[in-house]
């Protein structure tokens, strides 16, 4: 039996075109979603912890805790428990200095690799949330600057049945200097989040941001801990799921609140490639139907424009221009969400930076590459 090449290409070009108005369509729905969901908050003052973990981040550090220490919580309520991960710089002394202000509020942990065989940052995250003695803990990262209301802002959201709140970050630089390469990156970011919030907003679940978390210390427990829930590149997202399987979809609650963002620096360009390509691999943590949603991402992103190139098809053209378009129109909705509308600017250099690296990431996503990982080649296991 003879194959029909132009009907088989025709037919292909047909089903991306109607995959691309999918996909287009849930952008919009999505781009709604997030301008008009207004959670509810609770204003509350109980107990907390927060949990920070650092290996050799000296350079950064006393700014991080110069912020934790401008919070406008009751200072008799908070417990700060400091994880340094056999770090080789001044980070264990920095740690030190900080809680000798006040060790009845504050404690010092310093620990070294393969705790209780953890890898990354789960190793110092678990021995952390073992230390805690409050229910609510919060987290960020050693590098992320928090604003006075971080603590206030975020326990507010907690409901009797929530258990987890997260957040995004913020890539702001000191004044905020932020070149345009500096506001792209942070519209990137923006873009990531703002889909983990409007998944959470259909009560599908989603995963929270580990530079923006907060977890009830009985539902970490109740589910193992990072002991039980085996090896991630992703700890926050298998965190996140680990919560979800046991509890329910609404277990989470995202929030874009501009007074419980922290910031931080954005990432110097050689890191970008390895980083990127472990947050895609995290996707294999998702719930199914979120996973379809991004491996559909992605594989439009991979295949569509290789299509094009091959059959100049204007309905493949259209297809590319759709979803463009709605990514631009989202992109500019997360913008819009934390006001920071002077990096609509940077949406038309965005876009690009997203195929490009879309593209980059497909075959570690898609085929489950190894990637090489603090000194091993690892995979992400799937769900």
């Amino acid at each position: 039996m003879e194959i029909n090449y132009p009907l088989v290409m025709e037919t292909i070009i047909d089903l991306f075109f109607i995959l691309s108005i999918l996909y287009a369509c849930l952008l919009l729905v999505f781009s709604v979603l997030i301008l008009i969901r207004k959670l509810k908050r609770n204003e509350q003052f109980p107990n907390v912890s927060i949990v920070i973990c650092a290996r050799n981040e000296e350079r950064i550090l006393p700014k991080t805790l110069s912020y934790l220490e401008k919070l406008d919580y009751p200072k008799e309520k908070i417990e700060f428990i400091l994880v340094n991960h056999a770090s080789t710089d001044g980070t264990a002394q920095i740690f030190d200095d900080f809680v000798a202000h006040d060790p009845i509020h504050r404690k010092v942990l310093h620990i070294q690799d393969n705790i209780e065989g953890l890898l990354g940052k789960a190793a110092p995250w678990h021995c952390g949330m073992l230390a805690c003695t409050n229910e609510i803990v919060l987290t960020t990262g050693a590098d992320c600057f928090v604003p006075p209301t971080w603590v206030r802002r975020t326990v507010s959201y907690f409901k009797q049945d929530t258990q987890i709140v997260s957040g995004p970050a913020l890539l702001v630089r000191e004044n905020e200097t932020n070149s345009l390469f500096d506001r792209v990156q942070n519209s990137d970011m923006l873009f990531i989040q703002g889909l983990g919030f409007a998944v959470n907003s259909l009560g599908l679940g989603g995963a929270g941001l580990a530079n923006n978390f907060a977890i009830r210390k009985s539902a970490y427990f109740s589910i193992g801990g990072f002991p039980k829930l085996g090896f991630s590149i992703c700890e926050d997202v298998r965190l996140s799921q680990g919560v979800l399987k046991k509890y329910h979809n609404k277990a989470i609650r995202y929030h874009f609140d501009l007074q419980a963002i922290p910031t931080t620096d954005p990432e110097p360009i050689k890191k970008l490639p390895n980083m990127k390509i472990r947050w895609s691999m995290g996707v294999w943590r998702l719930n199914n139907i979120t996973k379809l949603f991004v491996v559909l991402i992605f594989s439009l992103h991979l295949l569509l424009p290789i299509l094009y190139i091959i059959t100049k098809d204007s309905i493949a053209l259209t297809a590319l221009l759709m979803i463009i378009g709605s990514e631009m129109m989202f992109s500019m909705s997360t913008l819009h969400l934390v006001k920071k509308w002077k990096d609509i600017i940077a949406v038309p250099f965005f876009i690009p930076y997203l195929w490009l690296y879309m593209i980059f990431v497909s075959p570690w996503v898609i085929f489950r590459i190894p990637l090489k990982w603090k000194g091993l080649k690892v995979r992400e296991p799937i769900r």
